[in-house]
Parts: C-alpha cells; sequence; structure tokens
C-alpha cells in the first residue's frame, strides 16, 4: 500500500509530530493545518506538509466535513442564523454545507438555538409595567442584537412575536 512506505517514511517526521501535536489540542481545517505547518517549517519542501496531510486525512485525523460541522453547531448554539453561520463555515473551513448536511445538523439543537434567542430576549425587559418609550428602545435593542446575529429584521421581529412579547 502506498501508505506503509509513506508510514515508514514519517515515523520520525518533525512535520507529523508536530500537525498530531496541534490536532490534539484542537480541531483544524486542512486550510488552517497547512498554513501553521507551513509557517513552522517553511524550509521545507510544501509537497511533505501535502504527504502528511493527506495521510492524516486518510486515517481521519483531518476531516473538513467533520470540522464545518463542529463549526456550524458552534455558531448555531450562539443564536447566529442559519445564513451567517453557512457564511463562517464557508470562510473559515473554504468547504460549503449542503442543505442535507444542514439538516442532519440542526437535529437536536432546534432547542438550543430556541434558549439562546430566549435568553437575548429576557435580557431586555419589555413588559406592560413599562413606560411605551422604554418598551419600543428594549424591543429595538433586542432586534439589533439578533441582526447582528444574521437574523433579518422581519424575523427578528417574527421571534419577539412568538415569544409574546408585545
Amino acid at each position: 500500500m502506498k501508505h506503509q512506505a509513506f508510514i515508514l517514511k514519517i515515523m520520525n517526521n518533525k512535520i507529523l509530530s508536530k500537525a498530531i501535536k496541534l490536532l490534539s489540542m484542537k480541531d483544524y481545517s486542512t486550510m488552517d493545518l497547512r498554513a501553521k505547518l507551513s509557517r513552522s517549517f517553511a524550509e521545507l519542501p510544501q509537497e511533505e506538509i501535502s504527504d502528511v496531510i493527506s495521510y492524516l486525512q486518510s486515517i481521519k485525523y483531518l476531516d473538513d466535513t467533520k470540522y464545518a460541522k463542529l463549526l456550524a453547531r458552534k455558531y448555531y448554539r450562539k443564536g447566529y442564523a442559519k445564513s451567517l453561520v453557512l457564511y463562517f463555515v464557508k470562510k473559515e473551513v473554504g468547504l460549503a454545507l449542503t442543505e442535507e448536511d444542514w439538516m442532519d445538523l440542526i437535529q437536536g439543537l432546534e432547542n438550543q438555538h430556541q434558549e439562546k434567542l430566549k435568553s437575548i430576549l429576557d435580557k431586555y425587559e419589555t413588559s406592560d409595567e413599562l413606560s411605551f418609550d422604554q418598551k419600543n428602545k428594549n424591543k429595538a435593542k433586542i432586534i439589533r442584537k439578533l441582526y447582528a446575529l444574521g437574523h433579518s429584521i422581519d424575523n427578528a421581529k417574527n421571534i419577539i412575536s412568538e415569544t409574546a412579547i408585545e
């Protein structure tokens, strides 16, 4: 097998050791790991770094799809809108999630997403005891916060109305 000769070649390879050390501390996309290794081993040929990355992918230590899903979960749990989550994943991993991947991903996370949105709404009191002006100021703050998380203004208004804040 092609990888057996490669395994013998890299047993004491500094690049592989560094890559495994980095991956043991946190997950990386292929793009980020390649950049980090290239900076650390600028004097070595890029082909060696590519070989190490290919090897790590073949043994499933480096998986961009898995990493993209982890990132998407992280952002979705924080209350970010789908469009912004997908943008962050594409930017950070260079990989676009399919609609099927997205649906698999959000199964079971919808409650956490709703709880995060509710916690955002709970930060700003909008009860009837407040003056009309204060109530509207708090609603505007909620809309701005949701907008910053990638929700459209209409979507933010819908979220507010669904939680019976009127």
